[in-house]
């Protein structure tokens, strides 16, 4: 078996390929991250960069061809390279799961087309008994600042407020959102249908920008720690963004948009039409999330869903059909 590893980083290419005695190859394909390719492109079968244009797809199935690729793992479907490859994957019968990153060095693995498409595994996740406890995530995502206790931030910001979490404009599941309110429509319903006093605004730390609908005359800004945050407030808004889950991890009521792990509306408010978020404080407030519904989400998503880059589960997950790697792995 011979795999192509598409637009992760080198150093995760590295792990998963240590991780996967059974596939004979590894190569790789990527638009960025040159230099650190080159420094560890010999411990590949090939490395290679995406064409722009019309001679992509006819490179990515050269690639295919050369190498004889059985298996693939593409990360962030919806964006146009990795599309691309997908299809050409189809047309040359290779086996393909999508990836993005999750935490501690885990991949969130599915093989029909990631959180943001209305038929996932998270269907099949649906009808399988739960087992297992909930892995909390460890290391973050992404760099924080300094932690801080309760009452420095009480002090700073008050008590009671609705904590957003921004988002990155240039993410594919933005800029390819179809499931109601676009981000920036969100964002200004909330502005217009909320007291801005009960409203912190918390940045991405990947941009510093300040949304248009966010009047900093109005809305308190808030460059904390996110677990800081957490710990010290009850009420979220979230976009299409891996805090949804923190947040509903640790037990927090949210009030969500676009695409995440948390769908349902059994344990977080999904906001789909601008009525929804009018008076979020109060609505949050008489939300009541399920509590097995919560739990054994969080089971499955951090303990299967999720797969760690150097673990032998992650040759399971590329051989196996889906229905046999979650029945083996949840129902035995």
């Amino acid at each position: 078996m011979k795999l192509l590893i598409s637009r992760l980083r080198a150093s995760r290419c590295e792990q998963i390929a240590k991780a996967l005695p059974e596939f004979s190859s590894v190569v790789t394909i990527d638009h960025c991250d040159n230099e650190n390719y080159k420094a560890i492109e010999h411990k590949f079968s090939g490395c290679y960069f995406y064409q722009n244009g019309t001679g992509r797809a006819s490179h990515i199935r050269e690639i295919i061809r050369k190498h004889g690729i059985t298996h693939a793992i593409i990360a962030q479907k919806r964006n146009d390279m990795a599309d691309d490859t997908f299809a050409v994957c189809v047309a040359e019968g290779v086996k393909c799961l999508w990836a993005e990153r999750f935490f501690d060095d885990k991949l969130i693995l599915d093989y029909s087309g990631l959180q943001y498409e209305p038929v996932n595994d998270m269907v099949l996740y649906e009808h399988m008994a739960q087992v297992g406890p909930v892995d909390h995530p460890k290391e973050n995502r992404e760099a924080q600042p300094d932690a801080k206790t309760n009452d420095e931030i009480y002090e700073k910001y008050g008590r009671d407020k609705v904590v957003i979490f921004g988002q990155l404009p240039r993410d594919k599941s933005i800029d390819n959102n179809t499931s109601g309110l676009s981000y920036n429509r969100f964002l200004e319903e909330i502005t217009v249908r909320n007291d801005p006093d009960d409203l912190l605004f918390k940045p991405h730390p990947l941009y510093a920008n300040i949304p248009a609908a966010i009047d900093r005359a109005k809305i308190q800004l808030c460059e904390e720690n996110l677990y800081s945050l957490l710990c010290s407030y009850d009420a979220f808004v979230s976009f299409s963004s891996t805090t949804i889950f923190e947040a509903v991890m640790y037990g927090k009521k949210v009030i969500t948009g676009g695409y995440h792990l948390c769908s349902g509306g059994q344990i977080c408010v999904e906001a789909t039409k601008s009525d929804d978020l009018y008076a979020i404080k109060r609505r949050l407030a008489g939300f009541t999330p399920c509590e097995d519904s919560r739990l054994s989400r969080m089971s499955f998503v951090t303990n299967y869903y999720a797969v760690s880059m150097n673990s032998s589960r992650l040759a399971d997950k590329l051989i196996m059909r889906p229905e046999e790697f979650y029945g083996r792995r949840i129902c035995a």
